[in-house]
């Protein structure tokens, strides 16, 4: 059974507020001096499942109840605000202590059918001194003339959610996995928006929204990739590792062209990435993940031995996948098993890993040391060229002390170097 808080409007049911909201954005069809405040009866209210953040952690706590306000059933409300004060309880207490204490400060937006845009920490607070007090509770919203069920009104309510969530008010607050998986939504699962739409409403850069977008995608070929449903971001969330993704995303759009060796190449090595991401996890990397990431790029992915590495352990990621599949994954703990259950073939790829990063930083220093070689060189020669030392400074303005030391460095670097040719060439 649906409700019209319109409809209890004209029905004297509740009143305003005489608070007079500024819209954040233009809304077509929507005028702000059209639109109050409302104080509306908490038990017409209930959360949007449709919000990214709720709609994760439904999925992973596999909540999967009708959403309807507390007057049909509180069960789902009760269930929504859990989560949210086990998200974060401290901020929670410090909204519940400002509301008890000065009132909401703070209007929200709700639809006609008392879904809420925008204020859930703020409802939740006002739930809970209700039951506390016992005493009935109001929130303070606009009521938007929306329907979730009209792809327009969807478009319209998105706007303003970005406008709000992703703007001036909010935006610090938003988890970086939540923004990213919002925009894959919106932009591809209920196709409201294109990138640079998006892009232009939540005030963020097309590369950065694009970035993104492509982030989810990879995350869902890694989901897929251990057996587990590919909007099963939660997992994600509940290891820490949405940053590695997020950087390697963009690695592989500026590592890899667009030629179909290109291609194959890339697809190699996000399978290999994956391994070496349940590599890290097995291993307890946690906060150091993202700096191995770094390594991982710099030593291996960018280097003309990165398909060699991946062909290389192309039979162990195989297998590794084939055994992860094997086990029902639905959190970090099964994760973790599933992995040691792989202890082998993890140590397997791992040493090969190692090698690998071994034998490219220690090219790396080679090459770094015949560069501070050729600065020395260099320098020399500048000072030769210039009949004198470097810029307008000659010998004559050395004192005695000054021209013994630079005559000893110098026969210095001519024995050493001598020397260092000799056991080069007979090397």
């Amino acid at each position: 059974m649906s409700i019209s808080l319109t409809k209890l409007v004209e029905d004297g049911e509740f009143k305003k507020t005489g608070a007079k909201p500024k819209l954040p954005i233009k809304i077509e069809e929507l005028n702000s001096s059209l639109l109050d405040v409302y104080q509306v009866p908490l038990k017409y209210l209930y959360y949007n499942d449709e919000n990214g953040r709720i709609a994760s952690e439904m999925e992973k706590e596999r909540i999967d109840l009708e959403p309807v306000s507390d007057s049909i059933n509180p069960e789902y409300n009760d269930q929504i605000a859990k989560l949210i004060r086990k998200d974060n309880s401290s901020k929670l207490n410090r909204t519940k202590k400002d509301i008890e204490k000065d009132g909401q400060k703070v209007f929200g937006y709700v639809l006609d059918d008392g879904r809420i845009i925008d204020g859930n920490r703020r409802f939740t607070a006002l739930r809970e001194l209700q039951n506390e007090s016992g005493k009935n509770g109001y929130f303070e919203a606009v009521i938007l003339p929306f329907s979730y069920d009209k792809k327009v009104d969807r478009q319209r309510i998105k706007s303003l959610e970005l406008a709000i969530q992703m703007g001036v008010e909010e935006r610090q607050d938003y988890d970086p996995l939540d923004k990213a998986v919002d925009i894959y939504r919106t932009t591809a699962d209920e196709n409201l928006f294109t990138l640079n739409d998006y892009a232009e409403k939540a005030n963020m850069k097309k590369q950065e929204v694009k970035d993104n977008f492509n982030a989810v995608v990879l995350m869902r070929e890694f989901l897929e990739f251990i057996g587990v449903p590919q909007d099963a971001y939660y997992l994600i969330k509940e290891i820490g590792t949405y940053s590695v993704f997020y950087e390697m995303t963009k690695t592989l759009r500026t590592t890899f062209g667009k030629s179909e060796d290109s291609e194959v190449n890339k697809n190699e090595t996000k399978l290999t990435f994956f391994v070496w991401v349940l590599s890290r996890i097995g291993q307890g990397a946690g906060g150091t993940m993202a700096y191995e990431g770094r390594d991982y790029k710099k030593n291996i992915i960018k280097k003309k031995e990165n398909n060699e590495f991946n062909s290389e352990v192309e039979d162990i990621v195989e297998d590794i996948q084939d055994d992860l599949l094997e086990h029902e994954i639905t959190g970090a703990a099964s994760l973790s098993k599933a992995i040691t259950d792989s202890k082998d073939s993890f140590e397997e790829f791992n040493d090969i890993y190692d090698e690998y990063l071994d034998n490219a930083k220690k090219d790396e220093n080679i090459d770094s040391f015949i560069k501070d070689i050729s600065k020395i060189a260099k320098k020399l020669k500048d000072v030769k060229s210039q009949g004198g030392l470097r810029g307008t400074m000659r010998f004559e303005q050395l004192s005695d002390d000054q021209k013994e030391a630079l005559r000893n460095q110098m026969r210095e670097i001519l024995i050493t170097s001598e020397d260092l040719f000799e056991e080069y060439k007979n090397a």
